[in-house]
């Protein structure tokens, strides 16, 4: 996991050519076919994530751990800190 983080910063710093961030999508379902629809980013330079008893997902992009609540799509940043590799719903 800590390789991941520092090739990130490797290519912040362009001294390493990654062409896209880790990325985090689901697939829409549309009508009766069932993975036929768009795709949806959920989350960019996701590193690790963890679903909640409650549903909610908790993900890290290496600098801030996010919240996902259950069913509602909306995120927020609930805590800060620098190379955080994994997260963990408990």
């Amino acid at each position: 996991m800590g390789n991941l983080i520092d090739a990130a910063r490797a290519a912040r710093e362009d001294r390493l050519a990654i062409p896209t961030r880790p990325r985090w999508c689901r697939r829409l379902a549309t009508g009766a076919a069932r993975g036929g629809g768009a795709t949806e980013v959920i989350a960019k330079s996701v590193l690790s994530f963890d679903i909640a008893q409650d549903g909610s997902v908790l993900y890290t992009n290496g600098s801030a751990i996010h919240r996902i609540g259950p069913g509602s799509g909306a995120g927020e940043r609930i805590a800060v800190g620098k190379m955080i590799e994994q997260v963990a719903a408990l």
